[in-house]
């Protein structure tokens, strides 16, 4: 991102181009800093980045993130169950846990947000709800995965397609999500 001044930018290098380019070990995972920071320079240097805008002092000034491991839950909540319990305990995940922020986009806390009212939304529709047990579960369960769907699909250039205006918000997912 550049604004009137360089700001940050952001890069994702394949786990085989940090080896070749010294920055990683392989096997080991760890990161050589000043390679990072002298690709980092290059890349700076690429994208029009004058010399003279140093970089943060310290190590924070080129690090990496490795998402070469994460993976996403197929729904955004789930049961657990224990033989000595009367009722399986609904677990719903949020924020960060649920979703990776993506910065650049300014994502992290409209997905935080938007997150727990849809596991607010879960936990009402499975507290509140008449009838079986398992049809609760069943009702929160589908709740809860329409919603993450609908929430995975939200990225700055999808925001008007995938969200509804948000004065109209309250906790059915349906309220915020086309």
């Amino acid at each position: 991102y550049r604004g009137p001044h360089p700001h940050y930018y952001v890069c994702t290098p394949s786990l085989p181009s940090l080896i070749k380019c010294g920055v990683r070990t392989p096997g080991t995972g760890q990161t050589n800093d000043v390679k990072l920071r002298g690709i980092a320079r290059k890349l700076a240097d690429f994208i029009g980045i004058p010399a003279e805008c140093p970089f943060l002092p310290g190590q924070v000034a080129a690090t990496l993130f490795d998402f070469t491991t994460t993976c996403r839950a197929p729904c955004s909540a789930f049961f657990l169950r224990d033989d000595a319990a009367k009722e399986p305990m609904l677990v719903c995940a949020a924020g960060d846990v649920l979703l990776e922020p993506f910065w650049p986009e300014g994502l992290g806390i409209v997905r935080g947000f938007l997150g727990a009212l849809d596991a607010a939304s879960t936990v009402h529709l499975w507290a509140s709800g008449g009838g079986p047990a398992a049809a609760r579960e069943a009702l929160a369960l589908a709740n809860a995965c329409s919603a993450y769907r609908k929430l995975k699909m939200l990225a700055a250039k999808t925001r008007d397609q995938v969200l509804k205006p948000d004065k109209d918000f309250d906790l059915l997912p349906d309220s915020r999500y086309r």
